[in-house]
Parts: C-alpha cells; structure tokens; sequence
C-alpha cells in the first residue's frame, strides 16, 4: 500500500506503537513526553521526500491530527517537520481516532477484575495464579501466557474453582457440561488447567492423566480391576474372587453398592500400573489396580475393605520415580493408614539399573525437595536415585519373581 494512503492513521498508529513499547506505558507518568517520531522514522522520512508532490494532501492529514489535539509537531530553523509527538495527555482520544484497542483502560480494567477475584478468594491456587496476573499487569507486559482477555480469565477462575471441589468421579465432558455449559472446553483447554496446577498447586503430577485422575476426573468410564482374597455381595449376587481365575472388572456404581462379606487374605497391595497387576500373582495378597492417583471410588474400595477389618496390612507399588512416590504419598494421606511400600527399595533400584532411565531436571528437583519430608520412606532409595540420576518403571522389574 502507498505510504501516502491514510497517512494520518499510520502516524497515530506508529506513535501508539512506541508508546505502547517504552517505559511511560508501564509507569503512566506523562510528565515528559518522549514519545515521537523523527526525520529517521520511514514516515516523516516519506513525507519529506514526497512533499512536493502531496504536500496538500500531507498538510491536510497532519491538520486533522493537530485540531484534534492528537499530536503536536516541532518545526526546524527552516520550517520542516522536525518531530511529530503523540499528546500523552489526550490518549484515549488516539486510540479512539484509530479504532484501536486502549490498551491504558484495558489494562485498567483487567486490573479492577482481577483485584475483585483476588478479594473474593480464599482458595490457594486461585490467588496464587491472580497474583502473578496482577504482576504482569501492573508492569503493563503481555499476559497472553495467563489469560486470552477478561472473559478467557473469568472461564480459567471458573475451571480452576470446578476442579478443586470435584469430589466425584465424572466423565470429563460431562464436568465440561457443569463448569462451562460447554462439553468441549475444558478438553480444549486442558493444557492451560494442566500448567496452572504444575505451577501453583502443591502437587506436580508428570502427565494430564495423573492429572485429571487426582481430581476424579476421567475421558472414559473408569473399572476397577481386583483379584484374590474378597467375598463380597453386590444386588443379593455373592461374589468370591477366589473362584475366578483371572481379575474381576467393578463399576464405579458396583463400588457404591458392594457390600463385604469376608477376606480371605492378610493383605491388600494396590499397584500403579496396569501391565504389572495382569503379572502379579500371589496366594498372600488381595491386589487392586490404581492407575495412577487413586481415584474416590477405589479409595471408597479401600476403606471399605480397612473398616470391615482393621488388621489387614496395605502395601502399595509404583514407579521408581517422582511420580510413583508423590501417588503412595496421596494414597497415604486419602486412606489414612500405614501403608508399606512394595518393592520399592534400593536393593531393587540397583538391581534394575541397567533398565532404568534418565532423571530430568525437574525429577532431580522434585527429588530433592522430597528428602525435606518428614514423612518419606524412600529416603534413602531417593539418595541413590539422584547419585545414579536414574529412575525405574514398574514394569522393568519382573514381578513373577516376587510371590
């Protein structure tokens, strides 16, 4: 396009440029005004060459800009146009000549909003997100890695508010449906949910799956896999584990209904991974299938197998890593019961070596961090782990070795 069509929007636009760029946007002071451009600019650099030739035209772009108190030229010793700066005192007038977006009173705005939410708040992760929000809006930088614009934040707050108090296990389209009337949304957002609880919850879970799971949210109906040890009655049917061979599938809603009528072994070891509960086997144990951060129901499951008798004792086998740990930690808390960890052991951890994998930078950290907890039984296996910089999946250890 010739520079010479709309001249007085590219003027004004430029200069909004620059001031939306230098420091004075940040601070708002506009007691000196600095912001301009001069004869170096390709602008006035356009309007020198070519003033002979439009020089009506010129003189009458920038007229319309000066009777509107948008901007003020400085003239040199021979007249010329010198520099041409934007009126800082008559700003949103600019963003209003140009049809463009006054990124002062947006600013503004988003601060009022997000102040209101900050104020109404008492959840830990909503205002430590609105903080760091309110930061990057005060010093007047992009936001767009928080929020896309106040209805997006509103959106955020809402999902973030639903997520927290879920306490039933939902389909995640159907939870979509509750929080956002949208069945999509959340599932095309759920990156930004996911970021949000790495960065401020005090959790890091190592996938969306562990993710969604810890907040007993799931993309597809949930089972739970059990085998051995339990009797127990669901709709007046009596079911003994004993009697099948293989492991025995309940709905959430079975779960709901079960009722125990006897157990028939001392112990119960909950297992994180699917591949490893098909291969366990063994006449000493119940074992139960978690998945990864132990759903409601299975937690359900669990109490109910505690509370019909206390003398049983749980076991539990994860991943030899940040993310097996912080699940035995979780089902530690949510059962409240000692629970013994389950191969889970420096003696294994080096015998496996040779299968073991990388540890990444925020596997070290998380590791650290760990070695701080009162209440942490892989210590030790931890202070190998990071010597090593390894750590080992379930399923490299073969479990047909260990009855």
């Amino acid at each position: 396009m010739d520079l010479k069509d709309n001249y007085k929007e590219k003027i004004l636009n430029r200069l909004l440029d620059l001031f939306e760029n230098r420091k004075v946007f940040k601070t708002l002071d506009f007691s000196k005004n600095n912001i301009y451009i001069d004869y170096k600019d390709k602008l006035l650099a356009y309007y020198h060459k070519e003033k002979y030739r439009y020089l009506p035209y010129f003189s009458n772009e920038l007229d319309i800009l000066t009777r509107n108190k948008l901007i003020f030229i400085k003239y040199d010793k021979d007249e010329e146009i010198e520099r041409i700066y934007l009126n800082l005192n008559n700003i949103d007038s600019c963003y209003e000549f140009v049809s463009r977006t006054n990124k002062v009173k947006l600013y503004n705005e988003l601060i009022l909003l997000v102040n209101k939410y900050l104020s109404n708040s008492s959840n830990k992760v909503v205002k430590s997100y609105l903080n760091d929000c309110l930061i990057t809006l005060n010093n007047r930088v992009s936001y767009a890695d928080k929020f896309k614009n106040s209805e997006d934040l509103i959106l955020i707050l809402k999902g973030v508010k639903g997520i927290i108090e879920n306490k039933n296990e939902i389909l995640i389209r159907n939870f979509s449906v509750k929080i956002f009337s949208d069945s999509k949304y959340f599932e095309n957002n759920i990156n930004k949910f996911f970021n949000i609880f790495n960065t401020y919850y005090d959790k890091k879970f190592e996938n969306i799956d562990d993710f969604l799971n810890y907040f007993n949210i799931y993309k597809n109906p949930k089972y739970s896999y059990i085998k051995n040890g339990l009797v127990f009655k669901i709709n007046n049917t009596i079911i003994d584990l004993d009697d099948f061979k293989y492991e025995f599938s309940l709905t959430n809603e079975e779960i709901n209904n079960l009722e125990i009528i006897k157990i028939n072994k001392r112990k119960i070891l909950t297992i994180e991974n699917l591949t490893t509960f098909h291969y366990f086997s063994s006449n000493d144990y119940i074992a139960l299938y978690l998945g990864g951060f132990s759903s409601s129901l299975k937690i359900e499951l669990l109490r109910k197998i505690k509370e019909f008798d206390n003398t049983i004792q749980f076991y539990h086998f994860s991943d030899l890593d940040v993310g097996g740990f912080n699940i035995y930690f979780n089902l530690v808390k949510r059962l409240n019961t000692k629970i013994i960890p389950f191969l889970m052991n420096e003696e294994i951890f080096k015998k496996y070596l040779p299968f073991a994998k990388p540890l990444t930078n925020i596997d070290k950290n998380s590791l650290e961090s760990m070695l701080n907890l009162e209440f942490n039984p892989f210590k030790e296996l931890i202070k190998v782990m990071l010597k090593e910089s390894k750590k080992l999946e379930q399923e490299s250890i073969d479990i047909k070795e260990f009855k």
